[in-house]
């Protein structure tokens, strides 16, 4: 219920969001439209393929929208791809979420007792950045629960190899095809993850004769089975110079130089889990320190590579999630491309860990080293996150304005105020008698009334549907689609040059079912020879530079005061350009209020 809770909100109203989850949408849908199975094996966008990432989560999203639009039933392909929805493709994400957080606590009952389980699971069902991704149509929710199953089988083994009992066949099967999964998700990441934990866990043991339980050789047969026929079909539909180019741009490359401009310096994603993590950030640096200090023993003497080779498992489940935590995390920050999801696959191991010692704290079993300064810590997370939720609030208070007026936006402001205050209220007094489980637990709550604030503004803010509202226009100006559609953008070749402007967001090419194609502004006059009949979506800056005329100054996007530049345009007729409609709204890719026109080509008349 509280998955439900957290995750549902939003999953129906919110538009596709730019980029990566339209992008993976798009690709989605093109397979379910496809009439043959090569569309199946060669995710595609507008018949270009798409081969950054394996493909289990395109076959995944694609067959939920074939059983929610008859597609599995005998529909044809093209129906079937009219009836979609965003969030058909999103589906497999949430499930993906519950999973996880099912796999959590699994997990968290196998090592710890059942309350530190269930508390762990809750910490990671109500982290921000599970309450955002389970509502993206992406493959990293996925990827986290094929990571989860795949440790908590891992755990399992090493379990029954300390109590020198045979693995359970389910188990030991469940490893290998969790990772073969995983790997068509997202590539090696579950398989790194898996391998690093194991070395770190036989380093404390001293021993690798625990790994026989798991049953390496079959196992490794079994991952084949999942990923080299996929494999073997690519190579021999692009050839296997090409698959190797876009393999090594997407491992190697992304950790040598930063991808996309997605850079940051070691301790990024250290910094960021505070806030990804939400409530269960509230202990979550004591908690790993508590972790190694129970988890590992070593000899207190000597240079640092004695102490280091001296280190030795103390407390078994303590060091397993230390060795699921760090060796991964360590790599992550050493990798130049930076995102912030990238280290969700360790965030259940976080979890249990905060679960774990918030129990033990509110017990009397923990004893914190620094407690004025642990006091201090969570007193400013507790009024952080009060903060953050009342901020969230008025967001959706603003969207309520937007939407729906005054007295609408009025009454959602009251009830988020009241609520943001019984929490803050709650949040303080269990601070000051030191109830951490309770505080936990308003944390918690805290969260759910992020998620609802979340899914109530992305859902009915008119400002961020440019796409969405373009794609409308489109369909009422051209609803038999027997006109070619583009949208410009003004690309420069020289490093660092201004953003001539153009609205060509990857969310226009899903919410127009792909009708849209890209074109650089120096080819619009050859594309209006070739497509006297078409439409072009052109935003106010690439038009103005199609016309000859002086930008605008950068303004704030809260500058609402009225510009002192002439008007522009002065009519409906720019050049060769007919405008016929026009959506603004905001950019939040780019960061910027955009003016998109819809215009077609002004025919000349011809005299008899």
């Amino acid at each position: 219920m509280l998955c439900l809770a957290l995750y549902v909100p939003g999953q129906f109203g919110m538009p596709a969001i730019d980029r990566d989850e339209a992008r993976f949408a798009q690709a989605s849908r093109e397979m379910l439209k496809a009439p043959n199975w090569e569309a199946w094996v060669i995710p595609r966008i507008q018949g270009r393929p798409r081969l950054n990432k394996p493909p289990l989560i395109y076959w995944t999203q694609a067959a939920s929208a074939s059983v929610f639009t008859g597609r599995l039933f005998g529909t044809p392909g093209d129906i079937a791809a009219e009836r979609d929805a965003i969030w058909m493709y999103r589906l497999p994400s949430l499930l993906a979420a519950i999973a996880a957080v099912l796999f959590t606590w699994r997990l968290g009952c196998s090592m710890f007792d059942s309350r530190a389980a269930f508390l762990g699971a809750m910490l990671l069902a109500s982290s921000p950045i599970m309450i955002w991704e389970s509502r993206q149509a992406r493959s990293d929710m996925l990827l986290v629960a094929c990571t989860t199953g795949a440790m908590w089988m891992l755990w399992e083994g090493f379990k029954c190899a300390r109590a020198k009992k045979p693995m359970p066949t389910h188990q030991w099967i469940g490893l290998w095809l969790f990772l073969g999964m995983g790997a068509m998700t997202k590539g090696p990441i579950t398989a790194v993850i898996v391998l690093l934990t194991t070395l770190g866990v036989s380093f404390l043991t001293r021993s690798w004769r625990w790994t026989g339980t798991l049953r390496p050789f079959v196992g490794a047969i079994i991952v084949e089975a999942c990923v080299i026929p996929w494999i073997l079909t690519v190579v021999d539909l692009i050839t296997w110079d090409n698959y190797w180019t876009i393999v090594k741009d997407e491992i190697f490359k992304r950790m040598q130089e930063a991808a996309e401009n997605h850079g940051g310096t070691p301790g990024y994603h250290a910094i960021l889990i505070v806030v990804l993590l939400g409530a269960g950030s509230m202990l979550v640096w004591p908690a790993i320190w508590r972790a190694a200090r129970v988890g590992v023993s070593f000899r207190p003497t000597g240079n640092w590579f004695v102490r280091a080779w001296s280190v030795r498992l103390s407390r078994a489940p303590e060091a397993f999630l230390l060795c699921w935590i760090v060796l991964p995390w360590i790599i992550f920050e050493l990798s130049r491309t930076k995102l912030p999801h990238y280290t969700m696959p360790m965030y259940p191991a976080i979890a249990l860990l905060a679960g774990r010692i918030v129990l033990a704290a509110d017990s009397g079993r923990h004893t914190f080293r620094f407690p004025r300064l642990i006091r201090v810590l969570t007193g400013a997370w507790a009024g952080i996150m009060a903060l953050a939720v009342f901020l969230l609030g008025m967001f959706a208070t603003f969207a309520a304005l937007q939407a729906w007026g005054q007295i609408p936006s009025m009454l959602v402001g009251a009830v988020f105020t009241m609520a943001t205050g019984v929490l803050a209220w709650k949040t303080f007094s269990f601070h000051a008698r030191g109830q951490w489980l309770y505080l936990q637990r308003t944390g918690i709550a805290m969260s759910v009334a992020f998620s609802l604030a979340i899914g109530f503004a992305g859902s009915i803010l008119p400002e961020i549907r440019v796409s969405r509202n373009l794609a409308d226009r489109l369909e009422a100006i051209d609803p038999s689609h027997a006109r070619p559609i583009i949208a410009v953008e003004y690309e420069e070749s020289a490093p660092g040059a201004r953003d001539h402007g153009g609205f060509v967001e990857d969310s226009l090419i899903y919410e127009t079912r792909g009708r849209v194609e890209r074109l650089n502004g120096k080819n619009l006059e050859t594309w209006i020879e070739s497509f006297p009949t078409g439409l072009i979506c052109i935003e106010d800056r690439a038009l103005r530079r199609y016309a000859g005329v002086k930008q605008l100054p950068k303004r704030s996007i809260f500058d609402r005061t009225p510009s002192t530049e002439p008007a522009f345009p002065s009519s409906d007729m720019v050049g060769r350009l007919r405008l016929l409609d026009r959506v603004e709204g905001f950019n939040y890719s780019k960061g910027k209020l955009v003016k998109v026109y819809i215009a077609e080509v002004i025919v000349p008349q011809v005299n008899p």
